[in-house]
């Protein structure tokens, strides 16, 4: 574990070179313990995994996990993959998850379009602009 390059505020520890048995050492107690030890030295830990579906893996590192995010990407993610972080949730499997949408194009906002309503103030302001607007403009 060492600083990273991002800021003198954040540490990075990486995984390492993969072991032959990667399911068989994170559902030992001992991940407890690291994890303890880290909440006692972090005001927060993030932790990236591979993809929850394919990987069981990922799935062990949930118990530790205050909440759990999908990053699904615009015009990639296949619906069909959130129907199993939203089973999981159900089973109980994980119990706060929310979704990154990542990869969001202008294009994709407005009615009739992928993700829900867009106002505009005038159609040369930036998207990024008219999101910041604290009050929407009804045209």
């Amino acid at each position: 574990m060492g600083p990273s390059n991002l800021h003198k505020d954040i540490d990075v520890l990486t995984s390492g070179s993969i072991p032959p048995n990667p399911y068989e050492l994170l559902k030992q107690e001992k991940m407890a313990t690291v994890f303890t030890d880290l909440e006692v030295r972090y005001d927060f830990i993030v932790v990236d995994t591979a993809p929850a579906m394919p990987v069981a893996d990922t799935s062990l590192l949930t118990r530790f996990a205050d909440a759990v995010l999908f990053v699904v990407r615009s015009g990639f993610t296949e619906k069909e993959l959130l129907e199993f972080p939203l089973d999981c949730l159900k089973e109980g499997k994980f119990d706060n998850i929310s979704f990154v949408l990542n990869d969001l194009k202008p294009t994709h906002l407005g009615y009739g379009s992928k993700y829900g309503y867009g106002y505009a103030q005038d159609k040369k302001s930036s998207w990024l602009k008219r999101s910041r607007d604290p009050e929407p403009v009804y045209n």
